[in-house]
């Protein structure tokens, strides 16, 4: 499975640390809601388009 997220980050916010706590939140979400497929097995990618 391939999961793909586009956010606007706050210019005050390191962008690196909220594209990995959003992975971390989708692949927790992934792994709550599908227990029987493996997360591991799922590619997160997170990408920040633009900042405010």
């Amino acid at each position: 499975m391939e999961v793909e997220v586009r956010l606007v980050a706050m210019r005050s916010r390191r962008t690196v640390e909220v594209a990995r706590a959003t992975r971390s939140a989708v692949e927790a979400r992934l792994a709550a809601l599908l227990p029987e497929q493996s997360v591991e097995a799922t590619r997160v990618s997170v990408t920040i388009t633009g900042l405010v």
